[in-house]
């Protein structure tokens, strides 16, 4: 977990997906990927149950949140479609699908934290 920790901050400093300031949060170019990559569509449309696996009216701690929202978006099972063109996006913009998904799991912890 600590090597993809590093990774994402490394790989962050050139893709400028997310300030790394506390809490984290997106900045346009991570809002844009996104949208491109279809992984905001994705949770988007799963926004209900993806909530609902995190959890998040159960914690106070904000920060728990979001460590829900890295690892359910880390280890979630994308449908083919949603993974391939994932991939793709990925691969044609030179970024790991790790980042992409950190950036989904800051999306989703916003939407849980608005909930709330």
């Amino acid at each position: 977990m600590r090597n993809t920790q590093l990774s994402i901050k490394a790989e962050n400093v050139s893709a400028k997906l997310f300030k790394s300031g506390s809490p984290v949060s997106l900045t346009s170019a991570g809002y844009h990927a996104l949208a491109r990559c279809g992984l905001r569509s994705f949770v988007d449309a799963h926004r209900r149950s993806l909530l609902a696996a995190l959890n998040a009216e159960s914690v106070a701690d904000r920060y728990e949140v979001q460590r829900r929202a890295f690892g359910l978006l880390a280890k979630l099972t994308l449908d083919e479609p949603v993974a391939r063109h994932l991939s793709t996006f990925a691969f044609s913009n030179d970024m790991s699908t790790t980042i992409l998904r950190r950036a989904a799991a800051i999306y989703l912890r916003d939407l849980a934290v608005a909930q709330s």
